[in-house]
Parts: structure tokens; sequence; C-alpha cells
């Protein structure tokens, strides 16, 4: 059974005629954009040369455009009043690509470690083309009686959130605001937070750690971790970030990052509901039916439409990564259908919490840990950014536009 077929033009579809006029561009640029797989379109029938763009896609285009082009309208859509436009060194977005300090997270992610990948957003350290070691500090001790003792009704990054106090208390260094004077307390920090999440101590790497805790695959593990770290001014990361400015430790910024990572709107949230829609077609062997049920039931699918796709013109690089390091695993086939299937049907690309939710399944992570190495490595993102706002003076206020009272 087809899930689509070429049909007659509808209230969701435009000629070429009409597209170019709403991008206000011409059909040669159009077609431009066609071929460089920036647009999308489809035959009107079997027997016609015409093509028909999906409105929707089209609109979302120009959208992203327009922000390219005002970056002054785009902060005052995102928060409606002033410009919060913070600058960085940490991460980059750019129409195709995502990157840490000037270098892409795929080729991060190929070539080093985690522990190297993040000492490399704290600090920008590097050796040519090359990265510093671990410090020696990965193989410090934690204090297992303090985390032994934590409720265990609590899932690990809620006890993470519960220690953070107790090991700001036991450290005088935690009051520090440089990269050179925090980066062995954050390092401490991601020791805990690994144990939290898997039940044993550093050995050997973070995630040689998690592949022996949960029986996966050491490299896959590792470029998870890699690709998820930082994302530029996510929600957990200006969260955190605000709070350094403010004056904040390294502990309680990263409290209120690790609070806004929890959201349903967030990582946590999109991912669990993006797990939930691909383990129903893992159970099922049928992803159009899944898909069409999703869809008449809701309108949309978990992970897939993208409020940020303004950022990239095309697929998002750390999806297409994060895709990629799932070949050669059981259910990749059915992956590759489901995603064919799903961008036929929404004209959308799959967004980073559905690459991260199916990589569960697919790597036989066990249930919610993948929830735990979003934590650790988004971790060190954000003690990156609370990093880099300390070396700023100013405080993060925007303004509010008042619009009378609401009934």
């Amino acid at each position: 059974m087809r899930f689509l077929v070429p049909c007659a033009m509808n209230d969701d579809s435009l000629s070429a005629d009409e597209a170019a006029e709403l991008l206000g561009v011409s059909k040669a640029t159009l077609y431009s954009y066609v071929s460089r797989g920036m647009l999308h379109s489809r035959a009107v029938s079997p027997r016609s040369r015409a093509r028909a763009y999906h409105k929707g896609e089209l609109l979302a285009f120009k959208h992203r455009t327009s922000f390219r082009k005002d970056p002054d309208r785009a902060a005052t859509e995102v928060i409606e009043f002033g410009t919060p436009i913070l600058t960085t060194a940490i991460s980059q977005i750019t129409e195709t690509e995502h990157s840490y300090r000037g270098i892409s997270s795929r080729e991060l992610s190929r070539n080093f470690c985690f522990e190297q990948v993040a000492q490399f957003l704290w600090t920008g350290d590097r050796q040519g083309d090359q990265l510093p070691p671990p410090r020696e500090q990965w193989l410090g001790a934690i204090d297992l009686t303090l985390v032994d003792r934590l409720d265990e009704s609590l899932t690990p990054i809620e006890r993470m959130q519960t220690i953070l106090p107790v090991l700001e208390h036991r450290n005088l260094r935690a009051y520090g605001t440089t990269a050179a004077l925090l980066t062995p307390s954050a390092i401490e920090l991601m020791l805990y937070l690994v144990y939290l999440c898997t039940g044993r101590t550093y050995h050997g790497s973070v995630s040689s750690t998690l592949a022996g805790a949960w029986e996966a695959d050491r490299k896959r593990l590792e470029t998870l971790l890699i690709v998820v770290a930082d994302h530029e001014l996510n929600i957990a990361t200006f969260t955190a970030r605000c709070a350094a400015s403010a004056g904040a430790t390294l502990y309680q910024s990263l409290m209120a990052g690790l609070a806004s990572l929890q959201g349903y709107r967030h990582l946590f949230g999109q991912v669990s509901e993006a797990k939930a829609f691909f383990n129903e077609v893992i159970a099922t062997g049928d992803p159009e039916t899944v898909i069409r049920r999703y869809l008449r039931r809701s309108g949309n699918i978990p992970g897939v439409h993208n409020p940020y796709r303004r950022l990239y013109t095309g697929p998002d690089p750390r999806v297409l990564t994060l895709m990629d390091n799932l070949s050669g695993t059981k259910h990749y086939p059915l992956l590759q259908e489901t995603s064919r299937l799903i961008e036929l049907a929404s004209h959308e690309h799959p967004r980073v919490d559905f690459a991260l939710a199916v990589s569960e399944p697919m790597l036989g992570l066990p249930q919610d840990a993948i929830h735990g190495l979003v934590a650790i490595g988004r971790t060190a993102g954000i003690i990156a950014h609370v990093m880099e706002q300390y070396r700023s003076d100013r405080v993060i206020r925007p303004r509010a536009r008042y619009v009378g009272a609401t009934e």
C-alpha cells in the first residue's frame, strides 16, 4: 500500500507561479531552491509536468529566511521586547552545520572522546588540530556515601539536583568564576552524574562506563554524548546563563539548567513522546499505520514538528549524525522507512528529539537510559556556557511589553 500518491491541487498546495509569488522570488530562484534540496515539489498528476508546492513548507521557509535577514525582528518575536541575542564562542548553528568552537560536532565525534570535547567546550584549549587528553581529575574518586543514601524513588537527574548544594558547600573553589578554577569542579560534577545514571563509578571513560552498565556499544554512546552536548542557547542553557549572570554559582546555575531540561517542552518531554511513538512502530512493524493514527489523532508526529526550523535550511545536521550512528542496528531499515514516510506525510524532517528517542530501543539501552545520557552530555554544554557568562559583567534582563490587564 502506498502512503501518499501524487494528487490534484488542493488548499495546501500551490502552483509554481503561486509559490514564487508567496516567496517573492522568480520561478528560476524557486527551482534552484528545489534543486538544492531547500524545498520540495511533487507531481500534480502522472500525466502532467506541472509541480505542486506544499504551502506549509513554503511559509516555514519564508519565515526562516526572514529571520536570518532581520535578526532584530527574530529576537522581538522570540521575546517580545528587546534583543536578547547573546554572543558566544562555544557553539555555532549555521544553515547546514552544527559546530563547537569552529569544529563540526560530527568531526569531533569521529576523532575525540567525550572528555576531550567537554574540556574543549569549557576552555577552548587545542593543540593544532588535536585536543588535549583528558585531565587526571577524571580519575578522581567520589563520595559514594553521599549518593547511596539518596531517595531511590527520584530520577538520576533529580538526585543530582539534590546533592548539588552539598557538593557546593564542600568545595571552596565552587565560588570561582574562571574556567581554570572551575574545570576540576566541573569534572567532579560529571563524575557524580555518571554514577547516578549508571550505578557505576568512572572506569576508563564516560562512554565505556555507560557501555559497561548498559551493555551497549561504547563508540555509539560516545557519538550521542558529543552531539547532544550543546546547541547554542537552548532553553536549559539560557536558563543557566540567566542564573550565572545574576551571580549564582556553577552549582546553582546547573540546578536551574537541569530543571529546564526536564520540562515536557524541552528534551526530556519531547524525547519521551517520540520514544512512545517509535516503540509503537517497532511493536507493529507498520510505520504507515502508526503515522496515520498520530496524524489523525493529534495532527503531528512526536519529534518531528519543529518550532525552531528556521535554524537550518534542511535536516538538522545533528540528526544526520545520530541516524548514521544507528546504521547496522536491528531496526535500522524500519527507521529508514519510518523517516521516509514521515517526511512524505509532513514535509518536515525528524528533529534531534526523535533521533535521541529512537536511539534507546535501537541500541538496546535500559528504559529511560537515554534521559541520563542526554543529561550527561548536555551538562557539559551548560557548564561551558556558565563559565562563558562569568566573563561578562552584564546581567541578562530582557524587557517586557505591557499589553494591559487580561481576564
